[in-house]
């Protein structure tokens, strides 16, 4: 399966490895809602194996594959969560509180830059959804 990297620096970051301990992996089938917008959200998620689709008022913000997380805004800031996930196959991801989120922040700084990269790529996209929806 094709994984997905960061180049931070010219360290690669492959979250696939950092959370390889499949015990604490979570199944969802193919069809099946991971989260809803505006549900509170406490977790945020790892893709090991799989394809999410991520729906803003049931329109394709993002489809996300292994390596990606999604998520995230719910253990930075405690609103509501700004999207909706939905497994497109079926997918095993690996939860992870805010308590593991801020640990691997402060423990381990590639960690840090890569979140930071994966927030700008999605205002981005925010940003070009936005674009298009005024459109038309």
């Amino acid at each position: 399966p094709k994984r997905d990297y960061f180049d931070i620096g010219g360290l690669m970051m492959d979250l696939q490895d950092l959370f390889r301990n499949p015990e604490f992996y979570v199944p969802f089938a193919a069809g099946q809602t991971i989260f809803k917008e505006g549900d509170t959200g406490d977790l945020m998620y790892v893709i090991i194996e799989g394809q999410v689709e991520i729906q803003i008022r049931g329109n394709v913000l993002a489809l996300l594959g292994p390596g990606e997380v999604l998520g995230e805004m719910g253990v930075i800031d405690p609103e509501p969560r700004s999207a909706t996930a939905v497994a497109l196959t079926n997918c095993r991801l690996a939860p992870m509180n805010q308590k593991r989120f801020l640990l691997l922040i402060q423990q381990t700084p590639d960690f840090a830059l890569h979140m930071l990269r994966v927030l700008t790529k999605r205002l981005r996209q925010m940003d070009a959804y936005i674009v298009r929806s005024e459109q038309g």
